[in-house]
């Protein structure tokens, strides 16, 4: 039973005339003979002879356009049209299936057959003769314009002629399209060339599974760009057709490899756009490196066939990327040329250009490569810099040109010579480790690997970094190398003879061996592992309180007697610690943690060692005590690593660490194993520790020296000072002023960008890949043009397909308390508050690899408590975030949420109310709050004369930000004696986490607000009208997302627990979707750190597609 036709959807007088178009071609076919070919050659007999492609080829063809969508083919060889009607066919189908338009580019060079052609399609109607581009004449000329996006490439031709057809056709195809040849087997030797160009890993058509994996890397990364492969054939096309001033100069070089580095600076020129060697990887978005240079990088394609119709800025900016670990940035091997960034028709390309002619001997290290690689492009480079800084290089470049050919005037006619006059062509060089993170790697084949990206090294650091960022594992070789050892020396010296005086049962060895081991274990993975959070300077700080930690363990084991002597010095030294760690920079909680761990840990392994090795215990020597410990703690350390790092270990870190490296680590360590068995036989643990601060101090002096890590001088020396620099606050940053006319512009529309630094004096623990900020444009109270800044953290592993929008309580009328600048690096702590939360809480999202958003969404203005404000700056924050793509590699379509507690979940809640009617474009997929302040005009009497009560003055100056009508009322009311103590909100952040007594709450605790007005409470209600739609939920609208909503049963601090449930009544009554839970006894904080986890975990459902899809009864959290 034979298969269905793919086209018997097709109309019957097609259906029809294929049919008898096939029969056509058999009888013709079978008529030639062997003998046609005695005189005459191949081209003369097929001249008159209408060959089609068999029928069942044909209907394969038809087949493959449509599993692949194909709506861009190009047929080499039309014949009289049979195989173009199916492509047209399918084409056709496609366009109607999805949509688009479509296109069959067919090509014929006899007259006879194109119109035999066309009168074929014309029999099939519009269906077919809409989609066909007939190109008569030779397709090596008649393919070299307007042809874009290929989809598949049909050759069915001569055969010398199918190499050329593909590699004219190559650099035009989309990822994965499709090359089908006819014939390939039956004249197979007909078809080497184009087989072994197929095969070709250098080709791309054939690549390695590596550079596979690379090309794979950087285009899934930056899917926007259009992609495009050149080989030296189609590059020599592009000098003949655009430089031919230059052909001359090509055909000489006499290595590939030297054309191909010249002409990459033709692309740039030409083309603008992105180069970046076939062995380039990105594992993040490319396009975060322009962020704040306001550049175009590519031009439209009617470039090939005219004059350029893009418009330029004003400057003009080129890009190069700088080798890490270059001393002088313009040695020869400090900038490549393996990656470059430009837009079209900037004159720096020519400079390199125009040296090879001036100098075909060769520059740069005296290399022949040297003519036209990195050692002639940074001669270049400081070239440009020396003679060209007052924008004279285009002319200069130009006219050189056009010295040797009059007529060239590509981007060098009189316009652009004039524009170029008033143009800025300026030459990036990006930071070290942004584009070429490491010197130039050898892997296994013997291939260098250069990677490029932003920030972080893009390629894979478990295959090729030279960093080993593998903790446990480098712990559990020390101690593999210190048991062979130890057993070596015992089966070969006398060395260990003093195992023999000691009786190890299993039951002492259990008691013993076992747990030192395990502890020994625990301080090592700890201690390693803080090396990932912690710079080497501020651990060996903390690590000077290892003689605290290991004295308070003696005590607790009772091997040493508390004295107030020892006490006092206990705490001189934890207070000298103290103050060297509020003066590092680099903080992190979670490092802390771990070398934290680590000493308590090593402190209790001291003291047991202590007891072992003392007359009281087994009395063993050092080699003894390790030969019994290192087994036991290389088990422990193996199975720990063989659940976490090893299944990520490749063993090509190895190499690129070095033998000898790991050789010496080991060695020494061992060397010190050693050593410390010794001191502690001698003396005791706490000697030990004792001993070692004069070693972290040259550790210290050694970081700061070798590494140039961040320490200061208050880090070494306690009671000195230093000052770090500090970021701008809003209030004096010009990042934080639009420039002219930003009012015309959308909401959420991103005016400004940068990249920024996260620190403060807390550390995220999670490492950050980058960090960047974006000025968008809101609306305020008044429905008026303002302007906000969000903060976008993207984590090392992010998942940009996902994306929470995390409102910081920073409850605060004074610009200069925005997070967007108290989470920078250098700000000052007496706004730590919200870098804290975020610490904490934004942290295992983070961990998860979800990019956070933080957004000032007060506004510029700092409208505290101004509910409608909050929700334009947190929906209008999410449209430039989603819009950010190239900027912070985030979708456009991520899975959104909102995470936001006490005045954070106010600002979630207004957005969720507004949603719907202010911002439908922005997609919420759900909501996590708590601690809501759902009456803030309740809360004004009920919170006057608490410890909270500095809140309500935060938020009358914030409303009075927003509604000048107000600030007036309230200046005529306040009392003069009072007006310093309301000032404070403008002046001072509303708490700090190392300073109780610094912020404006704890200045103005407790005290009778409403005593400040000769009034009372009069503003409040004077201006009901105004404010109830700005302070009091659930008037605007009804959240069309899933939110998990709790509150502490006893919160004194947002009013009653009853306008909570109230509104999640209301809300469910109104059809929203919200699991309600009260926290049992919780007042506000408590209530925070108890619902977190569910909030966290309802938060991580919704990213993995689970969602409630009704009401839930309230529950009661007791926990």
């Amino acid at each position: 039973m034979s298969s269905p036709s793919p086209l018997e959807g097709a109309a019957p007088h097609i259906r029809s005339l294929l049919t008898t178009l096939h029969k056509q071609s058999t009888t013709q076919e079978s008529a030639i003979t062997d003998a046609d070919f005695e005189s005459r050659t191949f081209d003369d007999v097929m001249r008159d002879k209408f060959i089609a492609l068999d029928e069942d080829k044909s209907q394969y063809l038809y087949q493959l356009c449509r599993i692949i969508n194909a709506k861009t083919v190009v047929e080499a060889g039309t014949s009289f049209g049979v195989s173009t009607i199916y492509l047209a066919l399918a084409v056709s189908a496609n366009v109607a299936a999805t949509g688009g338009t479509g296109r069959v580019i067919a090509t014929e060079n006899e007259p006879t057959k194109a119109a035999k052609a066309r009168d074929n399609w014309a029999q099939c109607g519009d269906v077919v003769t809409n989609v066909i581009d007939l190109r008569e004449g030779d397709l090596r000329e008649t393919l070299k314009r307007d042809v874009e996006a290929v989809d598949l490439l049909l050759l069915d031709i001569w055969t010398p002629m199918a190499l050329p057809t593909l590699k004219l056709i190559l650099p035009h195809m989309r990822h994965g399209a499709v090359v089908v040849a006819d014939n390939t087997i039956s004249a197979a030797e007909k078809y080497k060339e184009l087989l072994d160009f197929m095969g070709d890993p250098s080709t791309g058509s054939n690549m390695s599974e590596r550079a596979q994996d690379w090309v794979h890397g950087m285009r899934t990364q930056n899917s926007d760009w259009e992609y495009v492969l050149w080989d030296d054939e189609t590059n020599r096309m592009l000098v003949e057709q655009y430089f031919p001033w230059f052909l001359q100069t090509y055909d000489s070089l006499p290595k590939e490899i030297l054309r191909a580095d010249v002409v990459r600076n033709f692309y740039m020129y030409l083309f603008g756009g992105m180069y970046a060697d076939v062995d380039t990887e990105a594992l993040r978005p490319v396009a975060p490196l322009f962020a704040g240079h306001e550049t175009a990088l590519a031009a439209h394609q009617d470039i090939l066939s005219s004059a350029p119709s893009f418009q330029r800025a004003t400057v003009q900016r080129a890009f190069l990327g700088r080798m890490a670990r270059t001393v002088d940035i313009l040695s020869s091997a400090a900038v490549p040329n393996g990656w470059m960034a430009s837009p079209p028709g900037h004159p720096f390309w020519l400079l390199p250009v125009l040296n090879v002619i001036e100098h075909p001997e060769g520059t740069g290290d005296g290399s022949v490569e040297g003519l036209t690689g990195p050692g002639a492009l940074s001669l270049m480079i400081k070239k440009y810099w020396d003679n060209f800084k007052d924008n004279s290089l285009r002319e200069h470049a130009c006219k050189t040109i056009q010295r040797r050919q009059s007529s060239w005037q590509l981007f060098c006619d009189e316009s652009e010579l004039a524009m170029g006059a008033h143009m800025q062509d300026a030459l990036v060089l990006l930071p070290e480790k942004q584009i070429y993170p490491f010197s130039w790697v050898d892997d296994a084949n013997n291939a260098s690997v250069c990677q490029a990206a932003w920030e972080n090294p893009t390629f894979d650091p478990e295959e090729y970094s030279t960093e080993f960022r593998y903790p446990i594992l480098l712990t559990t070789w020390h101690l593999i190398f210190a048991t062979v050892v130890t057993q070596v020396l015992a089966r070969t010296t006398t060395f260990l003879d003093g195992r023999k005086n000691i009786e190890m049962s299993s039951r002492l060895y259990a008691r013993t061996m076992v747990p030192i081991g395990l502890l020994y274990s625990g301080s090592l993975v700890f201690g390693n592992i803080v090396y990932l959070y912690l710079n080497i300077s501020f651990i060996q700080m903390l690590k000077a309180a290892g003689p605290v930690v290991t004295l308070l363990v003696s005590w607790s084991w009772g091997v040493a007697t508390p004295s107030m002597e020892v006490l006092i010095n206990i705490l001189i030294i934890t207070c000298s610690v103290g103050l060297a760690v509020s003066g590092e920079i680099q903080f992190s909680l979670l490092g802390i943690f771990y070398q934290m761990a680590s000493l308590v840990c090593d402190a209790n392994r001291l003291v047991m060692m202590q007891i072992l090795l003392s007359e009281d215990g087994q009395k063993m020597d050092p080699l003894v005590s390790l030969y019994y410990t290192a087994p036991v703690c290389a088990v422990m350390n193996s199975i720990i690593a063989w659940n976490t790092e090893l299944r990520d270990f490749h063993w090509s870190v190895v190499p690129n660490t070095g033998y000898l490296t790991l050789l010496a680590n080991a060695v020494v360590g061992f060397m010190l194993n050693v050593s410390i068995f010794v001191l502690i036989g001698k003396t005791s643990g706490l000697t030990t520790t004792l001993v070692s601060i004069p070693k972290n101090i040259l550790l210290i002096v050694a970081s700061v020296v070798l590494w140039h890590t961040h320490s200061v001088a208050k880090n070494i020396l306690p009671l000195g000072s230093a000052k770090q620099d500090e970021p701008l606050p809003p209030s004096q940053d010009p990042f934080y002023t639009p420039d002219e006319d930003w009012e015309a512009s959308e909401p959420g529309t991103i005016l400004k960008t940068r990249s920024v630094t996260i620190g403060s004096i807390i550390k995220l623990p999670t490492p950050l890949q980058s960090a960047h900020q974006l000025l968008y444009r809101t609306t305020d109270a008044q429905n008026q043009p303002s302007y906000a800044v969000t903060t976008v953290l993207i984590p090392i592993n992010a998942q940009f397909d996902r994306l929470l929008s995390y409102q910081v309580a920073y409850d605060s009328p004074n610009p200069d308390c925005s997070p967007s600048y108290t989470i920078q690096f250098g700000a000052p702590t007496a706004a730590d508050d919200p870098v804290l939360e975020l610490s904490i809480l934004a942290e295992p999202f983070m961990l998860a690899g979800i990019p956070v958003s933080i957004p000032d969404y007060e506004g510029i203005e700092s409208s505290y408590t101004v509910g409608t404000q909050a929700a334009y700056g947190v929906l209008d924050s999410l449209r430039a975030v989603l819009n950010s793509t190239k900027i912070t590699g985030i979708q456009s379509n991520a899975t959104t949420t909102l995470f936001g507690y006490s005045g954070g979940a106010s600002a979630s809640e207004w957005a969720g109310e507004l949603q719907s009617s202010y911002a439908p474009d922005v997609k919420i997929a759900g909501a996590a709050i708590g601690g809501l302040p759902v009456n803030v005009t309740e809360a004004f009497p009920i919170m006057d004369g608490t410890s909270n009560s500095g809140l309500l003055v935060g938020g009358l100056n914030g409303i009075a930000n927003a509604f000048p009508p107000i600030a007036e009322y309230i200046e005529e009311h306040l009392k003069p004696e009072f007006k310093s103590e309301f000032d404070l909100a403008m002046t001072m952040c509303a708490a700090s986490v190392f300073n109780s007594s610094d912020g404006y709450v704890p200045q103005l605790a407790d005290k009778n607000i409403s005593a400040f007005f000769d009034n009372g409470w009069a503003v409040v209600s004077e201006f009901a009208e105004l404010l109830d739609p700005v302070w009091v939920m659930g008037q605007h609208g009804v959240p069309e997302f899933p939110m998990f909503v709790f509150q502490g049963t006893a919160d004194t601090t947002v009013g009653s627990l009853g306008n909570a449930t109230e509104l999640v009544q209301q809300y469910c009554n109104d059809g929203a979707i919200i699991h309600y839970a009260q926290v049992a006894g919780a007042d506000h904080i408590p209530a925070l750190f108890r619902g977190f986890p569910r909030a966290q975990a309802f938060l991580m459902d919704i990213y993995n597609g689970v969602a409630p899809d009704k009401c839930t009864d309230t529950e009661v959290l007791i926990i």
